[in-house]
């Protein structure tokens, strides 16, 4: 039994760290830029963490809609599908990835017309405006990124995913540095220039792995399989449409989150940013985890082997937790040299908040780890409805309210508190359904038997 255990977690480490390696170097990614942002002071660093939320609002669901080629994949390949069934799914996830950046990326070029009507500080406006039209042609690439990624992924054979993820990572960090502070005698562009970078990045990213990859990817296609697969795409769009509202009901609740903490001032979105993008890094780890242990679920699910998705899944949860111990450790040991990336102690209007948020962050990663994962463990199931209505529950439900009722009277701290209740209600409801569905399957499989 003991060996069991351990064979079923070297497997799920063995896909799930490359992956977790690869989503922190995309979280090192997002720090450099909110660095960057920094450098011209807290009102920058509050207009780019807004115009990143807003961004990452629609790239979220973007890739929620596509996550799923991976697991169609893995339950493609189980059951011993010839080549050409298999890549009709990745052909499938590039058309469906071009309609939704494209839709995305009108709303973001559209910004003009509803940003206004956020209740933000008058002084993030324009700033903020500038910075979301040279984000927003980031998006396409950013989703054809995600769909080779999740094809490789759904195949096990992800290749130098994290190599090609670094260096990425630094070609848009120098780019975004040289752009910023001007290149020989040209000067400085800004933010505007740093946003440029994170969009070139995005492009450079997809193209490598498009390139490297490229035999696994498109080796022997030729110009009459690019055709739309209405069947294919119908077939993803089903799965991946529950998944993209679930990522988008969290994406959304995190969004209207930072725009309340945005009416209490520039300072206080500047605190948020900065520990915002601190819980990332837990975040991008327990991403890592879910798509590995939804990818093994997958397969297990196909093969009617139970008792190892229970198994998988409790690795998961374990192994997410204990990462989120290393980071609450670091946190409360040296928060000095965390905040130290974004801010000096000698701000004194915005260090205070975000070293109070820091303690409340060390809490709120680990129901946000569970409930990532959660959302993996259903997806593995098939049953990814059950996580966007569980969801919609606890973040509209109930940390919603309760963050606006208590930023009434606890002010920033309080919109916290309303966050954290509702990433704790998530993660306990899905988790809840995925057991209850695990042991009811074998049971209805015996009787209709």
């Amino acid at each position: 039994m003991k060996q069991a255990w351990l064979d079923q977690w070297r497997q799920l480490l063995a896909l799930a760290l490359p992956l977790s390696l690869t989503q922190l170097s995309q979280v090192l990614l997002g720090t450099g830029l909110l660095w960057l942002a920094a450098q011209d002071g807290a009102l920058s660093l509050a207009v780019m963490g807004l115009a990143t939320v807003l961004f990452n609002q629609l790239r979220t669901m973007g890739v929620g809609l596509i996550t799923p080629t991976g697991n169609l994949v893995a339950t493609a390949m189980a059951r011993g599908e010839d080549e050409v069934a298999v890549r009709r799914h990745l052909l499938a996830g590039l058309w469906l990835a071009t309609l939704a950046g494209g839709f995305g990326l009108l709303l973001l070029c559209l910004a003009v017309w509803w940003l206004p009507y956020l209740g933000q500080d008058a002084a993030l406006l324009r700033p903020t405006l500038a910075v979301l039209l040279v984000l927003a042609p980031g998006l396409l690439p950013c989703l054809w990124f995600q769909v080779l990624r999740q094809y490789a992924v759904g195949r096990k054979q992800p290749g130098p995913v994290l190599l090609m993820t670094l260096f990425s990572c630094a070609f848009t960090l120098l780019l975004g540095y040289m752009l910023l502070r001007g290149i020989g005698s040209m000067g400085g562009w800004g933010l505007a220039g740093v946003a440029l970078a994170g969009t070139l990045g995005q492009l450079f990213a997809f193209a490598l792995f498009a390139v490297w990859q490229y035999r696994l990817l498109f080796a022997g296609l030729g110009w009459q399989a690019w055709r739309p697969d209405v069947a294919a795409m119908r077939a993803l769009w089903r799965l991946g449409l529950p998944v993209a509202l679930t990522y988008g009901s969290e994406a959304g609740f995190f969004m209207l989150i930072t725009l309340l903490v945005g009416s209490l001032g520039a300072e206080a979105l500047a605190a948020h940013s900065a520990v915002n993008q601190l819980v990332y890094i837990a975040f991008m780890v327990s991403v890592g985890f879910s798509h590995a242990a939804s990818i093994r679920i997958s397969e297990a699910m196909t093969r009617q082997q139970f008792a190892q998705c229970r198994q998988i899944a409790m690795l998961a949860l374990l192994t997410g937790w204990a990462f989120c111990v290393l980071l609450a450790l670091l946190y409360s040991l040296f928060p000095q040299w965390v905040l130290a990336l974004f801010m000096k102690e000698a701000d004194s209007a915005v260090y205070p908040l975000a070293a109070s948020l820091l303690l409340l962050a060390m809490w709120l990663q680990f129901f946000d780890s569970w409930q990532n994962i959660a959302v993996g463990l259903l997806r593995g199931q098939a049953d990814t409805v059950s996580s966007f209505r569980l969801s919609t529950l606890a973040y509209w439900g109930l940390g919603l309210p309760l963050a606006w009722g208590l930023s009434q009277t606890h002010g920033l701290a309080g919109v916290w508190y309303g966050l954290i209740a509702g990433l704790a209600l998530a993660s306990l409801l899905m988790l809840r359904r995925f057991f209850r569905v695990l042991s009811v399957v074998p049971v209805l499989q015996v009787e209709r038997a």
